[in-house]
């Protein structure tokens, strides 16, 4: 296929020896050659650095930015100041991509026109079994109501960088903030705020990996618990500021991280300071936001799951986490069944 524009491929990077091969394997070998890797080595102390030194001896594309450890949202913003081209794409560097993924993207966007192209992402455990899989259907929102109830309240549009192609210009005056552990779910709104075209297609081109002690997949902290609701104000000025009338989705997401939140301390005490004082906290800012959330139009959007998943919530606490702590083990269980030992990262001497 023709290629007309550069696309800057953004990857940040922390010690992650044991899967940046795979991650700079799929970048590398992408079927759309015009494109540049921008890896961005964030003070890493183990050999990711050197294995990244080995692909830039095969492919002139690759550009190592080495700084001191500022976090994932500064090597974010260090990334696409870098970047030199019309289009970014973040790959994380414990993921990897599709062959086709940015020819696909490409191909699309210039069809459409849209300055944000989002594929499907699929969830895949450390070990190499899938986990799950979202399927977006292919449409364009054009318009912004549909678009932030699509993003922030039936989860139809995915809420992180995975998987989307970008075009550069919309970062310009949005801000990020040092030290943040969602990023990417602080910025995307102020994007698609932006964008005039919001483009999602079918294909399945990401594969992001799930690792249950990871900061962003499974663990939780005092730091964690503090950035979730930093990021619930984030929103909350975001709508103030872009789409006043639809402020009221925030008590539902209030509802998920008080719920999110309380089950992880659940999930593995001894984490978190305080553990009962925040339990009991969260419960309180549950029970607010989850009785307004039965006189508002969100419960129109919200899917038969979520409702008994609130609801038993609602009725307690303890039978939740007994119900979803049996599910958990449960696929676990299927997991191993089907293989976790399959999955190798092999090293590069």
């Amino acid at each position: 296929m023709a290629e007309n524009y550069l696309v800057s491929i953004i990857v940040p990077m922390f010690n992650m020896e044991r899967t940046i091969e795979k991650c700079l394997n799929s970048i590398t070998q992408q079927s759309y050659k015009n494109i540049e890797i921008v890896v961005i080595n964030d003070g890493s102390t183990d050999r990711s650095e050197k294995i990244v030194n080995y692909f830039r001896k095969k492919d002139f594309r690759i550009v190592l930015i080495s700084q001191e450890n500022k976090g994932l949202a500064m090597a974010y913003y260090r990334g696409i100041k870098e970047a030199n081209g019309e289009f970014v794409l973040f790959v994380d560097s414990d993921d990897y991509i599709d062959q086709y993924m940015v020819e696909g993207l490409v191909g699309e966007q210039r069809s459409s026109g849209a300055e944000i192209v989002q594929s499907g992402v699929k969830r895949i455990h450390v070990k190499g079994c899938i986990m799950s899989c979202s399927h977006v259907e292919d449409k364009i929102y054009r318009d912004k109501k549909d678009l932030y109830i699509a993003y922030f309240l039936t989860s139809n549009v995915n809420q992180t960088f995975a998987g989307n192609l970008i075009k550069k210009s919309l970062f310009q005056e949005i801000p990020f903030e040092k030290g943040s552990l969602s990023t990417d779910l602080q910025v995307m709104p102020f994007l698609l705020e932006k964008c005039n075209y919001f483009q999602q297609i079918s294909k399945v081109y990401y594969c992001a990996v799930f690792f249950p002690d990871s900061v962003s997949r499974g663990a939780i902290s005092d730091r964690i618990i503090d950035d979730k609701f930093y990021c619930t104000k984030v929103w909350e000025q975001f709508f103030d500021d872009f789409a006043p009338s639809l402020r009221e989705i925030m008590l539902y997401r209030k509802v998920n991280v008080s719920m999110d939140v309380i089950y992880k301390i659940k999930s593995t005490p001894g984490t978190v300071s305080d553990e009962e004082v925040k339990i009991k906290h969260y419960r309180k800012e549950f029970i607010e936001n989850y009785k307004a959330i039965k006189h508002c139009f969100v419960k129109h959007y919200l899917s038969k799951k979520e409702i008994v998943k609130m609801w038993l919530f609602n009725v307690s606490p303890q039978l939740f986490f007994n119900i979803y702590s049996s599910y958990s083990k449960f696929l676990e269980y299927r997991l191993v069944a089907n293989g976790l030992d399959k999955w190798r990262i092999k090293n590069v001497e």
